[in-house]
């Protein structure tokens, strides 16, 4: 069980988590469909470059993903904590996440295209956008990957 202090950088581990696997369902459903589109059919060649480029994407949350995750697991080390990404605390109000997603994306406007920070703050708007999509439909009482 994590303990209520849990660390600054969890929740983004629990969304990026999310995110991958909202983006993995988009990259099946997309080979699925390009399967079973006939290679003559003139979205074929697009459909190829759509899952070439959700299998990019897919990588990079990845990347993105180990790197947040190592981090998560030396703090935990240090403090003795011990915990699962499923029991980090998904549950932000919309509100919240909608507040959080706003102050990332003008830190994001501030900074430098491409730069180290402007990449790590858009890994964070994204993850904010799925979380708060979550926590959106979660309070209308529908469900979404």
């Amino acid at each position: 069980m994590i303990p209520p202090e849990t660390s600054a950088l969890e929740p983004d581990l629990r969304a990026i988590s999310d995110t991958f696997l909202v983006q993995l369902d988009r990259l099946t459903e997309l080979e699925e469909r390009k399967r079973g589109t006939p290679v003559d059919d003139p979205a074929f060649p697009q459909l190829a470059r759509d899952v070439e480029d959700a299998t990019r994407a897919l990588l990079t949350r990845a990347a993105q993903q180990t790197r947040t995750a190592a981090d998560v697991h030396d703090a935990a080390v240090s403090d003795g904590t011990t915990g699962t990404i499923e029991e980090i605390p998904a549950d932000y109000s919309a509100a919240r996440i909608l507040a959080l997603w706003r102050d990332t994306e003008r830190a994001l406007a501030q900074e430098l295209p491409g730069s180290a920070a402007a990449v790590d703050l858009e890994r964070r708007a994204s993850a904010y956008r799925v979380a708060y999509q979550r926590a959106y439909d979660t309070s209308r009482g529908s469900s979404r990957p």
